[in-house]
């Protein structure tokens, strides 16, 4: 009998920082270690590259917190009172374009600003983030053209979860999908490649049944940005209400 072998521990299981810890990686108040971790992976994570850019969610969460009303002076804009409330109301929004189903077309990412989500009776938390979800293969869960709410901090097993993952492109930005994960009934008989990126084989599965399901090979450079929360409700295209 073949022995499973547990999967090892690569991009695809990669823990993403804090957004405290990206706060005072920021603000340079991390020992040299923690630092240096942060480092490495914000080498390999574009979605955190962009979370360390955004002045909004880095600079000025530090400066206002969860005030109700915050007033906020971004370049070429008065200051105004936005009278949001950071992460109970609004969730920082991301120009991700995920493909529902197989991966879509390369991409940056950069943020967009903060968008209300209309929790309603739900909690929002600070590893929670917005992104826009293209496509019918996650219907109905997830209509085309949906704002849809993710949260970074996903724990294991991810088997049956709605993800949303990165697959690392060589130019012009990653490739981003929304999917649910399977662990893959198939085993890849060599596992070679970056030992970096290895991770188990895995199958994404679109809720739609007309689109069929696809394997993930153990070698692709795949990495787990969040799990799937909810939809965004009385969203209309064109019109996001963006605090900047």
């Amino acid at each position: 009998m073949r022995q499973e072998v547990a999967p090892k521990l690569g991009a695809l299981y990669m823990a993403h920082p804090t957004t405290t810890a990206i706060e005072l990686y920021a603000l340079s108040r991390l020992d040299p270690r923690r630092e240096r971790d942060i480092e490495n992976h914000l080498l390999v994570c574009a979605f955190c590259r962009a979370r360390l850019s955004s002045d909004d969610e880095v600079f000025n969460i530090v400066r206002f917190g969860f005030d109700s009303e915050a007033t906020m002076e971004s370049p070429g804009h008065s200051p105004r009172t936005t009278g949001m409330l950071h992460f109970l109301t609004h969730l920082p929004l991301y120009s991700i374009e995920a493909a529902a189903g197989k991966f879509g077309a390369n991409q940056l990412v950069e943020a967009e600003g903060w968008v209300d989500v209309h929790p309603g009776h739900r909690v929002l938390t600070k590893d929670m983030f917005v992104t826009h979800v293209q496509g019918r293969s996650m219907q109905p869960k997830i209509p085309d053209g949906s704002l849809c709410v993710f949260r970074w901090n996903v724990s294991l097993p991810y088997d049956g979860k709605v993800l949303l993952l990165e697959r690392q492109g060589e130019v012009g930005g990653n490739r981003y999908s929304v999917s649910q994960y399977r662990v893959s009934k198939t085993v890849d008989p060599h596992r070679e490649g970056d030992p970096e990126w290895l991770h188990e084989r895995f199958t994404l599965e679109p809720l739609n049944p007309e689109f069929p399901s696809w394997d993930v090979a153990s070698a692709e450079k795949v990495n787990v940005i969040g799990e799937f929360v909810f939809v965004v409700q009385n969203h209309s295209p064109g019109e996001l209400g963006l605090v900047h």
